[in-house]
């Protein structure tokens, strides 16, 4: 074999052990194994992965703030006629607070319905009227 140095590939290893020159071809005297191990029992929270603390950026910050004071709005509902016009500024996207409202009316134990009108976003625990297309039937 070209480029083997004095039998130490993988071929001439293997020969040699069958002549009966080396001991055997899985004999490496520098791998040795250790044998000296701890078994212990373990508990489900060691293979959890840790929570990494990082700080939340100012995007996370403004849709906190945002659901905040829509879930304070929509805590002052005290009965079916009450809405309320949640009017948008103009650096506002309408579908930025759309998502914003959808999470909190989600999490929200009672009925809200939304309703957008231009850059108005209206919200009752009342029927609120101007829905599209024909009613569902029963």
């Amino acid at each position: 074999m070209e480029g083997c140095i004095s039998g130490t590939c993988v071929g001439h290893r293997y020969q040699r052990a069958r002549r009966g020159m080396i001991d055997a071809p899985h004999h490496r005297p520098h791998l040795e194994l250790n044998l000296d191990m701890r078994i212990r029992s373990a508990k489900i929270e060691e293979l959890t992965p840790k929570p990494k603390e990082r700080a939340l950026s100012p995007r996370q910050l403004a849709a906190l703030q945002r659901e905040e004071e829509i879930r304070k709005a929509i805590g002052r509902f005290k009965d079916d006629e009450d809405i309320i016009a949640l009017e948008l500024d103009p650096a506002e996207k309408v579908p930025t607070i759309k998502a914003s409202v959808k999470k909190v009316v989600a999490a929200h134990p009672g009925t809200v319905n939304v309703a957008v009108r231009g850059r108005t976003i209206y919200l009752s625990t009342g029927k609120l009227p101007g829905g599209r297309g024909r009613p569902p039937k029963a």
